[in-house]
């Protein structure tokens, strides 16, 4: 029996540092160019030219933004790690994750 893929998922730069087999995962993969921006590996910025799937970008609404700082009480399948309150984390992760709590 195939697996089932979810709709959408939202990539952070940890995803792409792990070499995540995000295609087994979903059937529309996206990022943001901040994400993209903040890997400075050569290796891991070289395979993500040639990922076996199309990377979307996008940039979630700043008013979705603002809603996530003041807490995001969704369950969020994301990449990203949750040591810190999500008012701590780096802006391009919040905003995967604004990305995330409202993709369709």
């Amino acid at each position: 029996m195939a697996p089932t893929l979810v709709a959408h998922v939202v990539a952070d730069a940890g995803a792409f540092l792990k070499k995540a087999s995000l295609q087994d995962i979903g059937s529309n993969i996206y990022t943001l160019r901040d994400v993209v921006d903040e890997i400075r590996d050569k290796p891991t910025r070289r395979s993500l030219a040639f990922l076996p799937y199309t990377l979307n970008f996008k940039e979630p609404h700043p008013e979705h933004i603002r809603l996530d700082r003041k807490g995001l009480n969704k369950p969020a399948c994301c990449f990203t790690r949750h040591k810190k309150p999500l008012r701590a984390r780096q802006a391009a992760a919040l905003k995967a994750v604004s990305i995330g709590s409202r993709a369709t």
